[in-house]
């Protein structure tokens, strides 16, 4: 590979780093609304236990207080039947009595559902301070990584645009020229590798005066099919093995595939 073919192949390299950077600034502010929002979520979930416990504490002594009068009223009812004088008055007492039985069932069974639930709720409750600020902690702290890697990612961004412009005055202007043609008409790929005989981005078949030309690497040589630069890999099994694992476009080890949403990154 030539002294220029490999200042091309790393150019596009550096433009693929520069758009992933790029990239994964643009998604930063989403990234922090969604942090905030699952922040919010979550202490209004806490916050909802404690209500929900406060609640249960003030209906359950609502119940106490109405059971204490119901059993009053059923003392009261027990008196009177005592002190009949007629049938009336007899089944009307009885009828009080059985009355209060019943309101006296259904409070004990309210009671007893809303202490099951209290006992449920005891924990989240009595720990809902601390819990909100450990998730507050967790937030913060979340945060401040995303937004020490988006500074560390514009410093790295900065040192990839001025290794791009160094890499530019080392290369023929023309060869310049028509990679930024190539790379803005491809969807940001320039140049793609050989591999087993076809063009890596287009995965056309090459034929072997072309593949000749890029061997010997005098002048730039182009896929007939998607008119993307062409090269060989640095070593030969990588090149000419068709078994081996090998990027379609440079920087492909990640898992980029040619002109997959690329845009040109200002190469």
């Amino acid at each position: 590979m030539s002294e220029n073919i490999r200042r091309l192949v790393q150019l596009q390299e550096i433009a693929f780093e520069i758009k992933e950077i790029r990239d994964l600034g643009a998604r930063t502010p989403e990234r922090l609304a969604a942090l905030d929002d699952a922040f919010r979520q979550k202490v209004e979930e806490i916050g909802a236990a404690r209500l929900t416990h406060e609640a249960l504490v003030a209906e359950r002594q609502r119940l106490v207080r109405q059971r204490e009068e119901t059993q009053l009223r059923q003392q009261q009812a027990q008196q009177k039947l005592m002190q009949v004088s007629n049938t009336r008055e007899y089944s009307a007492a009885l009828n009080e009595i059985d009355s209060n039985k019943s309101a006296l069932a259904g409070i004990e069974d309210k009671l007893a559902e809303i202490d099951l639930q209290l006992e449920e709720l005891s924990g989240p409750a009595a720990e809902a301070d601390e819990r909100i600020a450990a998730a507050q902690a967790e937030h913060d702290a979340e945060k401040a990584r995303m937004e020490q890697d988006a500074a560390r990612s514009g410093e790295r961004l900065a040192k990839l645009e001025a290794e791009r412009e160094q890499l530019k005055v080392g290369i023929p202007r023309d060869f310049i020229a028509r990679f930024d043609t190539i790379f803005n008409a491809r969807g940001g790929v320039a140049v793609a590798r050989i591999v087993s005989n076809a063009c890596g981005a287009c995965h056309v078949r090459l034929r072997p005066q072309i593949i000749n030309l890029v061997k010997r690497g005098e002048e730039l040589s182009y896929c007939e099919s998607c008119r993307r630069i062409l090269y060989f890999a640095e070593t030969e099994g990588e090149a000419g093995n068709p078994a081996a694992p090998a990027p379609d476009v440079p920087g492909d080890a990640a898992g980029k595939q040619p002109g997959q949403g690329l845009t040109p990154a200002g190469a």
